[in-house]
């Protein structure tokens, strides 16, 4: 899996399927979240979270695993593109400011 670090370097036909999410873990869900960016039939990305910018307890919840972890499940379903971005950069847009200025 490439770690790329801007969305910039996705596809240039635009032709993406991007799976977000912190992926702290390999649960069912992470799983189904990551598989349906690869069985979309585009160029499958994850957008993630540094893990050193992420808190150990977030809303009550302890976090799964570490980021080798996560890298590792992404990797393995079949996951090729991972954009990592440091919460503090993204946790005051609001929904529409994240896809307009982010994903888009």
């Amino acid at each position: 899996m490439k770690e790329d670090f801007l969305l910039e370097n996705a596809s240039e036909n635009g032709s993406t399927a991007v799976a977000l999410g912190l992926f702290d873990g390999g649960h069912k869900g992470h799983r189904a979240v990551l598989k349906a960016a690869v069985d979309s039939g585009f160029e499958p990305w994850a957008f993630t979270f540094s893990d050193a910018q992420m808190p150990d307890k977030k809303r009550g919840f302890l976090r799964i695993g570490p980021a080798d972890i996560k890298y590792g499940i992404m990797e393995s379903c079949g996951i090729k593109h991972c954009c990592v971005v440091d919460f503090e950069n993204v946790k005051d847009l609001s929904g529409e400011e994240f896809v307009k200025d982010i994903l888009v």
